[in-house]
């Protein structure tokens, strides 16, 4: 009897496993939103968008303006109105405050994943640069600050390459 009762139990507990997993609740809004951003991302690389790109002769004047977003991302604009996203390593700290930055570039004069950004004396590795959108325009026509950019004093020189004032 022992046996037969066991046997009922081990066959059922799968039956009732698959039927408990079908009865979860849908996601929430956040898990919703998570597995959206995710989708997102993956038709983006399915797509070919976000891949590694470089702008080209950034020792010669190749980047015509920036913006820091925030610590971690910097929005250049290249010579031709191309904008690009540049992902830093481990984050720049003086990036947001930064009235002047310097762009290290690599042995071929371009600027890619293998680049630097110089910031009041801190070198920020690059982690990724990609092609983006041009940021969303001020009424003036000018391009819009980063929101929670402070004015300050930078007294810190450029150290090489190209620097460009805001």
């Amino acid at each position: 009897m022992r046996s037969s009762l066991l046997l009922g139990a081990l066959l059922t507990a799968p039956l009732a496993c698959a039927a408990a997993a079908a009865a979860e609740p849908a996601p929430s809004g956040a898990d919703a939103a998570a597995r959206s951003d995710l989708d997102a991302k993956v038709a983006k690389a399915a797509a070919g968008q976000g891949r590694e790109v470089s702008i080209p002769f950034v020792d010669h004047g190749g980047i015509r303006s920036w913006r820091a977003v925030d610590r971690d991302t910097l929005l250049l604009e290249g010579t031709h109105g191309r904008w690009y996203r540049a992902e830093l390593m481990g984050g720049c700290f003086e990036l947001p405050f930064a009235h002047s930055i310097g762009f290290k570039s690599n042995p071929t004069g371009d600027f890619d994943r293998s680049s630097a950004v110089l910031v009041r004396g801190q070198r920020c590795q690059v982690r990724s640069l990609t092609e983006t959108a041009p940021p969303a325009k001020s009424r003036r026509g000018a391009v819009a600050p980063p929101a929670a950019t402070a004015a300050q004093p930078d007294g810190a020189a450029p150290v090489e390459d190209v620097t460009l004032p805001r």
